[in-house]
């Protein structure tokens, strides 16, 4: 607390101190006026006049005999007339004086009443502040003991990660072996990355390798887990994408094991290809490939887990592609199928709808895609919708999304209408029966089913 604030304090009270006595003071001389100050009909001149009144009563009771005793009654009531006037005044003066005094007493009692809380406030007001300063101060003093503790710790860790170099360093000093293992490892990479060509982000991609390119892949992944001793600073990206493939390569052999086993298969696969891809993003966090492959390979409808952890990394592929339609696609089929929910799906489609590329630098859009899953999601709600009129307005929307996906129709449109895959039925059976067999869209219908069925599944 600063000088200032205590002489204000001090100075409050003391005009409390002065001001107490003056007023006390006051109200005694004000109650002593009114009980000790002796009036004209105290009341102790009451009994005196109530007396002459019954005399006077008395007298003019009695039958005058004759004028002289007349007129002599007449004298007495005047004077007693007058007298009660006196006596009425006087009472009024005594009373203006108590009610006069009662006015003053009350007034001063206010002012000090005023004055007190006045003071009362001031002084809590100081107090609030002074806490609240105190409050800052130490808040303050927290900030700076945890900033020292973290910057100690800071300091601490890199001490201890120079150490490790020191030490990587002294020991390719003494072990002259451990630069050629540098050099070989860099060989490794080349070589498990050139094995890796032929691994595409497809679920089939693993049943498509020779048995070679599978045993060599193998192999290499062996020597990638061993580079704990290596400096792999100046390959962080390469080593990055080789986790990728790695990753691509259990997932598209997990997608494999469950399509055949349907939907029963061991998650040893999908497990390891997780962790290849955090490795991934932990070597390179703007690994764009990395998330959005990671969330093609755990996109699994009918798990409630995979299907969150998809998710968290088609979000992540999404910011790190901010320019890529892929991985808001795909979050739009995962909020659709697995889910459930079509409103979310179509918020999801409409922010990819503005982006300008596909997946690759330079690859072309494809709107037709966001159509089609746009029209599912239309179709999904119409089977929702409680009333007719809804369920015919959202048919007809689906319907029209549908036309203009079938404009540009490709192979994968051709095979999630008509074929479906292992997790889903073929959409023609199911998002778009019910308006297929809508007597008013039939027609329609048909023509686009027609134009997608006859699309070119290499497109």
């Amino acid at each position: 607390m600063t000088f200032t604030k205590i002489t204000k304090i001090f100075s409050v009270q003391r005009l409390l101190r002065l001001a107490l006595p003056l007023v006390v003071s006051l109200e005694a001389a004000i109650i002593v006026s009114v009980w000790a100050q002796p009036m004209p009909s105290s009341p102790t001149q009451l009994p005196k006049l109530e007396k002459s009144r019954q005399a006077n009563t008395a007298k003019a009771a009695q039958v005058p005999t004759s004028v002289v005793e007349l007129e002599t009654q007449m004298q007495l009531l005047e004077s007693r007339m007058a007298q009660e006037e006196r006596f009425i005044d006087e009472e009024g003066q005594r009373m203006s004086f108590i009610d006069s005094s009662s006015r003053a007493l009350m007034t001063f009692a206010g002012a000090f009443a005023i004055l007190l809380g006045l003071g009362s406030w001031k002084i809590l007001e100081d107090q609030r502040q002074q806490a609240k300063d105190g409050l800052a101060n130490q808040t303050k003093t927290f900030e700076e003991k945890f900033k020292d503790a973290l910057s100690r710790q800071a300091e601490q860790f890199q001490q201890s990660l120079n150490t490790i170099h020191a030490l990587r360093d002294e020991v390719h000093d003494d072990f002259p072996m451990f630069s050629k293992i540098q050099k070989n490892f860099v060989r490794i990479l080349d070589d498990l990355r050139f094995a890796c060509r032929g691994l595409q982000p497809l679920d089939d991609t693993y049943g498509l390798l020779e048995w070679k390119d599978k045993q060599r892949i193998l192999f290499y992944e062996k020597a990638i887990a061993d580079t704990f001793l290596l400096d792999t600073r100046g390959v962080r990206v390469e080593l990055s994408e080789i986790y990728r493939l790695l990753g691509v390569f259990y997932g598209s052999r997990y997608a494999e094991a469950y399509s055949k086993a349907r939907g029963v298969a061991p998650k040893d696969d999908v497990e390891r290809a997780r962790f290849y891809f955090e490795q991934a993003t932990d070597s390179d966090e703007g690994n764009y490939l990395a998330y959005s492959h990671a969330g093609h390979f755990t996109m699994y409808y009918d798990d409630p887990e995979l299907a969150e952890v998809c998710r968290r990394y088609l979000l992540r592929a999404a910011q790190c592609g901010s320019k890529k339609q892929k991985p808001l696609v795909n979050l739009a089929l995962l909020e659709l199928r697995a889910f459930k929910n079509p409103n979310r799906c179509l918020e999801v489609l409409r922010e990819a709808g503005v982006r300008p590329e596909w997946e690759l630098s330079g690859s072309q859009s494809k709107n037709a895609h966001i159509s089609y899953i746009e029209a599912c999601a239309l179709a999904d709600k119409a089977e929702g919708a409680a009333e007719p009129a809804e369920n015919l307005h959202l048919c007809e929307a689906a319907l029209i999304c549908l036309e203009t996906a079938s404009v540009a129709a490709d192979g994968w449109m051709k095979s999630a209408f008509c074929d479906g895959d292992y997790q889903e039925s073929p959409d023609r059976d199911g998002a778009f029966q019910q308006i297929a067999k809508h007597q008013i869209f039939v027609e329609r219908y048909g023509v686009v089913a027609d134009k997608i069925e006859s699309a070119d599944k290499k497109r």
